[in-house]
């Protein structure tokens, strides 16, 4: 697929919304890591009782 963009033969709209899609892709990718690694990190690190009730007055 890359090879067809590549090429002469894609006009140039082809190539900027195939540039588009890979860049968002790119940013969703990179979300959806950050999301699992601050789920992670909760897992690891749960917030203690203390902190819940400070944190709720």
């Amino acid at each position: 697929m890359v090879e067809y963009f590549a090429s002469s033969s894609a006009s140039l709209i082809e190539k900027g919304l195939f540039i588009m899609l890979v860049g968002i892709a790119g940013v969703f990718s990179v979300l959806i890591v950050f999301f699992l690694l601050i789920k992670l990190l909760e897992r690891v690190f749960p917030v203690k009782a203390e902190e819940e009730q400070s944190c709720e007055e």
